[in-house]
Order: C-alpha cells, then structure tokens, then sequence
C-alpha cells in the first residue's frame, strides 16, 4: 500500500501536469513531486491508514484523506515561500490535489476488500495454539471459537494427559498432545503465537514454559486469570476480544520481516555481480592447487532449527573436510589446509559463495553465523538460550563477528561470548545495524587475526 500511494502521487501528478493549461516552473514540478513521495508514506503512517483489519474501517477514508491533505498542505506552502504568485503552479497543485484524492481513495477502497477475502479465507490470520493445565485453557479455547473473529485461528491445545479426556469431547478445539509434543508441532507447523493459560500460582511451571518457548520464533503470550489483578510491565496484546500478556516477541514481524528479506536479496544480488570476476579467479585457483571440487557442502543448522547446506569454497584436502562424520574446527597452522586455503581463510573470501544461500532465502547477510550440527548438539544442552541463536536466519557476517568473537571456539567462555552478541542482534534488530556490521567486515572483517 505504500509502494502502491507512491505510484498514486506520481500519476495523479502527471495527469495534473497533462491538464493544467498555464504555463508553470519546469524546475518546480520535479522537487515537489520528490517531496510529496517521500512524505506521502511517513504521513500516512502516523495516521494510521496502513493497518489491516478483519473489518470495513468506517475512519479509513477520512485517514487517507487527511494523509493526503497534509501532505499537499506542505507543498502548497512550499510553493507559495519559494515562487510567491505563480499562479501556474497553484493550479496544478489543485488538480494534483483532486486527481490524487480520487486514486488515493480508490485504490484504498480496493486494498480493504482485498483484506477482507484474505481473512475470511484465512490468509492473514495469527495461527496460535494454547498451551493449559486447568479449565482456563478450556474456556479460553471455546471463547476464540465462539468469536468466529477471522484475524485469529486457533489450531489446537496442548494439555497434560490427565486432562486430556475430558477436554478431547470439547468441539471447538483439537487436542494436538501432550506438553511434550509442543515444541516438536511448533518446529514443523506455521504457528504465529503461543498462548500459555498457567495459573499464577504455578510459577516454577510458568518459569520452565518461559524458558523453552524463547527459543521458538513465535509470540509468546500468557493469558492469565481473568479474577487476577497482578500488575506486569509486560506488553499487552489483544485478539478476538481477549487481552493478553505478550512475554516473548518474534525478532522479526511485519514490516521487520519484509524490510530485512528485500535488504538480503538486493544487496546479495549487488555483491554477487560485484564479486563475479573474483569469485571465478577463486575457483579456478582452487582447481589448480590440489583435486576436489570447489565448493565445499556442510549440513548445518539455520532458522527455526531447520537444517540447511550451506556452501563455502573449499580450503583443505578434499578427504579431510570432514573426519568421520565429525566436524573438526580449523586450527592456526592446520594441516589440512592447501595453499590458496589458508589465504582464502586468511581474508574470509571462502564465504562468498554463501551468497548464494541468501538469494535462496536459507541465510541473511547478517545474522547469527551457523554452527556445525555436531557443534550445535555439543553447546545447546550447556549453554542458556544457545537454541535462541535460530530464531533469525544465519547470517555471512553477524555482530559477534566484527566484534571479535569468530573462528575457532576451543572454550566454551568463547562460544558463550559468541552466543551473547548474536542474540543482543537479534533482540536490536535495525537496518542501520546491519549496514553498520556489514560496512566494519567490509573495513577490518575480512583479514582478523582469528581467521584461520
């Protein structure tokens, strides 16, 4: 819809400029056609025109409307301190007025309905599941169904197995299992959100539901009961009717979401063309030091704990990447290292094919960098929200990288440092940080004295 305001403005400015019969300042036109697309979006969002909703929004004309009566409202008053009397321009800005009112209207008119059918057909709806060891989660389940709200669709409970049976003859909900097949549904399910309705009381299990759902890339929400007045600096969500106690928090909604995967693929897409002619240099070097392939393939883990293979160049002897199905890190003067290797390592250029890997959607170019699975399997027991590192995609670079946490993890104080920064990333999320991490790896990243 922004993208879609943007183009609206800019048509609606030519169709003014078409027919608007006196002469007007040729150089004017374009500034203040420049000014009205970038304010236009800012605008509109401050008031509010950009959020979906299940229903018709009475207000949402008005709201576009006033969006776009400032907006021209700025370039009138742009116009009348910079070109005093020139009557010309006046007129095209009220015929640009009018033109963009009209397909500012219509083209928000069409949007809604097309929000509505995605709905009713449950395309943008929050699939949740409730989590419960009392009626509570039972009366809960039966309110959402009841609501029939189609922002929200509810896929099951997951109880404890002595509730099970009586809650299995509810109709308005499936018992998808036990507690201990929760985080198993999650992993392989589209979920949106988990809605825990433990007790006040039950705190040890409140804390232990708290520390496993963290490390799931999910909203986390607990419904408490509705006599409770406990007061929380938590944040508060509401669906269908219902208000809930938001704990936890996707790193990545919304326009978060989308904002991040169109960075990755541009800039990927940019370096890659850049990066082509070296790349090329790279593997024909790696052909001419020692036999094997180029591009050495590994298994590792990526979002969501979903397994992934990653590309890198390859950098040692062929036969001694892997060591009977057990990773070994490099080490300073390994071995196992040819020659164009140890320089490949040196400077990090063996990661470049992992562009590859972004434009396929498996990593970003910023994020937690990926560990080997046996390395994952080694540290998620003894580290605290060592999982959490895969609420994001893995990334080429990442902010633990460029602050010296990178290559070999002989100490488990290195991968607990390392695991740190990676998820004050992920909580911190920004363009600006991610353009920062990638401009210092450009700087001082790529040669590092743990390269190796």
């Amino acid at each position: 819809m922004r993208i879609s305001d943007c183009l609206v403005v800019a048509v609606a400015a030519g169709l003014a400029y078409l027919h608007d019969p006196a002469p007007m300042p040729q150089s004017a036109a374009p500034l203040l056609l420049i000014i009205a697309i970038l304010l236009m979006p800012q605008v509109s969002s401050l008031f509010g025109v950009y959020s979906a909703s299940p229903r018709p929004d009475p207000a949402g004309s008005l709201r576009i409307s006033g969006s776009w009566v400032c907006v021209v409202g700025v370039l009138a008053a742009a116009q009348l301190v910079a070109m005093p009397g020139e009557a010309g321009l006046s007129i095209w800005i009220a015929l640009w007025f009018t033109y963009g009112l009209a397909g500012l209207l219509f083209t928000h008119l069409l949007y809604n309905r097309w929000v509505r059918q995605w709905y009713r057909r449950g395309d943008l709806a929050r699939r949740l599941v409730i989590v419960g060891m009392d009626d509570h989660a039972v009366a809960l389940a039966h309110h959402l169904w009841l609501t029939h709200d189609d922002s929200v669709r509810v896929l099951g409970l997951f109880c404890n197995p002595g509730n099970a049976a009586s809650r299995a003859a509810s109709p308005s909900y499936p018992i998808l299992g036990g507690w201990e097949d929760l985080e198993a549904f999650v992993r392989h399910h589209s979920v949106d959100a988990v809605v825990l309705t433990v007790p006040w009381h039950a705190e040890d299990c409140l804390q232990m539901w708290m520390a496993r759902l963290r490390n799931l890339p999910v909203d986390v929400l607990l419904c408490p009961p509705t006599s409770s007045a406990a007061q929380t600096q938590w944040g508060v969500s509401s669906m269908a009717g219902h208000r809930f106690l938001k704990v936890a928090e996707r790193p990545l909604a919304g326009w978060r979401y989308i904002a991040k995967a169109v960075e990755d693929r541009i800039l990927a897409l940019c370096l890659l063309i850049l990066f082509t002619p070296l790349m090329l240099a790279i593997a024909a070097l790696i052909r001419l030091d020692s036999p094997g392939p180029v591009l050495f393939r590994q298994k590792r883990y990526g979002f969501n704990n979903t397994i992934i293979e990653i590309l890198k160049f390859r950098t040692m002897v062929a036969s001694e990447e892997v060591s009977g199905g057990v990773v070994r890190q490099a080490r300073r003067h390994d071995p196992r290292l040819t020659r164009t290797g140890y320089w490949l390592r040196k400077t990090s250029l063996d990661e470049l094919p992992q562009l590859f890997n972004v434009l396929r959607g498996e990593m970003s170019l910023v994020g937690p960098r990926p560990h080997a699975i046996s390395h994952n399997e080694l540290y998620a027991p003894i580290i605290d929200a060592y999982v959490a590192r895969h609420r994001m995609k893995p990334g080429i670079t990442g902010w633990a990288q460029v602050n010296g946490f990178r290559g070999e993890t002989d100490t488990l104080e290195k991968m607990e440092n390392r695991v740190k920064y990676d998820l004050y990333y992920i909580e911190h999320w920004s363009i600006l940080l991610d353009l920062y991490i990638l401009l210092r790896t450009l700087i001082v990243g790529f040669v590092h004295p743990n390269a190796y």
